[in-house]
């Protein structure tokens, strides 16, 4: 009989079941903490609108459409995947603008830092996390769909699949 124990995983609450059934042990997945941290993205959150505004702009000079970050919430689970798949497409835009913002904080200083020396790993991390979340993010659109998910719940849709 499998038990359903529910961890939290990237800011994703994953049974732990479909963790160990995709073969992913705890050392793997440490090693999306960068990512993580990427994801929340504090320099363009902190001051939103005005950083919001200046990526907006640096993409429509580069000739792109704009295509705003997605940034994580708490009280939605899926929205980690869907932030670390706006990343997955779009890292190349931030690696580029991050840069141009003034050293204004420590965060904005973090923020340059991570993606100047951990770039081909940031990239090769969203793009894993996005080919192989496609099941689990339908799931926990079913379960947010769900009034009370409880724990026979989640475990029925994990094994519904």
């Amino acid at each position: 009989m499998c038990v359903c124990v529910c961890v939290c995983v990237c800011g994703v609450c994953v049974c732990e079941r479909e963790r160990e059934r995709v073969g992913r042990g705890r050392a793997h997945i440490n090693s999306f903490i960068l990512l993580d941290k990427l994801v929340t993205m504090q320099p363009i959150r902190a001051n939103t609108r005005g950083r919001s505004q200046e990526l907006w702009a640096y993409m429509q000079a580069l000739g792109l459409a704009p295509v705003m970050p997605v940034f994580a919430v708490v009280t939605r689970w899926g929205s980690w995947i869907e932030a670390v798949q706006y990343l997955a497409e779009n890292l190349y835009i931030l690696c580029d603008f991050i840069p141009s913002l003034p050293l204004s904080s420590k965060a904005v200083w973090d923020l340059r830092v991570l993606l100047e020396e951990k770039e081909a790993i940031l990239k090769a991390h969203a793009i894993f996390i996005v080919e192989h979340s496609t099941e689990i993010k339908t799931t926990i659109t079913k379960l947010q769909e769900t009034s009370n998910p409880s724990a026979a719940t989640i475990h029925g849709q994990l094994e519904r699949g």
